[in-house]
C-alpha cells in the first residue's frame, strides 16, 4: 500500500513529477490490481524513478522511450 505514490518521471530540469493517481482505487485495506497514473510535466521526461523502500530506484529513459512517452503523455492533454 502506497507505492502509487512514490512513482515518478524525472524532467529534463530534474524535478521529480510525482504520478497524480484516483483515490478511488485505493483504500485502507485494498489496492485496484490496475493503477492508472498522471503525470503532469511541462518539460521532457529524463528518467522514471520510484520511491517506494526497498523497491526505490531510478532508470534514465533512451531516446525512444523519451520519445514515446513525450507522446503518450501529450495526448491526454484536452
Amino acid at each position: 500500500m502506497g507505492m502509487e505514490k512514490c512513482i515518478y518521471i524525472l524532467d529534463e530540469n530534474e524535478n521529480k513529477i510525482f504520478a497524480d493517481h484516483d483515490p478511488a482505487q485505493v483504500g485502507d485495506r485494498r489496492l485496484s490490481a490496475v493503477q492508472y497514473l498522471k503525470f503532469f510535466l511541462e518539460g521532457s521526461p529524463k528518467a522514471i524513478g520510484c520511491t517506494f523502500g526497498e523497491l526505490a530506484g531510478e532508470i534514465e529513459l533512451t531516446e525512444e522511450q523519451k520519445n514515446a512517452l513525450s507522446e503518450d503523455l501529450a495526448s491526454t492533454i484536452s
